[in-house]
């Protein structure tokens, strides 16, 4: 019986330039790292047929990277993607684990790992997904003792997707940041079909946080709201309290304001419409 063959972008930061390939039990991975232009990449594996190092043309940000790692691998087929963000490691058993969620269930289109983050002094365990009521401006999470479940959207440390459904969806969203593009793929998976999903019991340890622009994120989340929230006015202006507040508790309170006040003054809350809606998903059922 052949082994499954699983695809795996590997995304660089400029402060991370040194892979350690993944291994898996009867899995044969082929490895797409996608860097910088000039950036010297270090692969502790052995360098054969099955390893591609792309370099961006330059200027590109994290997720037109990730999107051109995709469209290498569309090309050469393959049921299944594995898309690594920088700075995060799997644990053992977790590649093996995540195929395993996948295979059971048809619905799924994407399934993540739990999430535990371990930069400097900060401490954290995030539940790796997580539902979203964009018209009302609230964000649930499940419960600690869950162990798999389908969400509204998985974080993007790491993330296995089906080929096919990548295919049906598209790529993802360059104008927003990672997390919100992923938030954004993740709901456009949801009008098409499929369900995303965590394993609970699979794990990914993040070893740096995001340094990503206060400002960035808030058009991000307005950009997401005014594509899916039946009334984005309101929607942006109830759930910008909620994100907010993750910057408080990180003790980044100058990022919290400038979250809040960008969020607010964006089109998208002052009711002028100057992002591109480029999707008018239908109204979801209750189910």
């Amino acid at each position: 019986m052949a082994k499954p063959h699983l695809h795996v972008i590997q995304l660089l930061s400029d402060s991370n330039s040194h892979i350690e390939p993944l291994t898996a039990p009867g899995v044969r991975f082929s490895t797409v790292i996608v860097a910088s232009p000039t950036q010297a990449v270090g692969w502790a594996g052995d360098v054969d047929s099955h390893l591609r190092i792309l370099h961006d043309p330059g200027g590109f940000n994290r997720v037109q990277r990730l999107n051109m790692g995709l469209r290498h691998v569309l090309q050469r087929g393959g049921r299944y993607v594995l898309c690594m963000q920088p700075d995060v490691r799997l644990q053992p058993d977790a590649v093996t684990a995540l195929l395993e969620a996948i295979e059971e269930n048809g619905s799924i289109g994407l399934v993540g790992p739990r999430v535990d983050l371990r930069a400097g002094r900060q401490r954290a365990s995030y539940h790796g997904g997580g539902w979203i009521d964009l018209d009302g401006g609230r964000y649930h999470t499940p419960d600690p003792d869950a162990r798999d479940y389908c969400v509204d959207y998985v974080m993007p440390d790491a993330m296995l997707l089906r080929t096919s459904v990548l295919r049906h969806v598209g790529l993802f969203d360059v104008r927003l940041v990672m997390r919100w593009s992923v938030v954004d793929w993740c709901l456009r998976m949801q009008y098409a079909g499929w369900r995303p999903y965590v394993a609970g019991g699979c794990r990914a340890v993040r070893w740096k946080v995001d340094d990503v622009d206060a400002r960035d994120d808030a058009f991000g989340f307005a950009g997401v709201v005014h594509r899916h929230s039946r009334n984005p006015r309101q929607a942006v202006r109830r759930g910008s309290w909620p994100v907010m507040w993750q910057y408080v508790n990180r003790f980044e309170l100058l990022g919290a304001w400038r979250f809040f006040t960008a969020a607010r003054n964006h089109p998208v809350s002052s009711g002028t419409i100057a992002y591109n809606r480029a999707i008018q998903p239908p109204q979801r059922n209750a189910a």
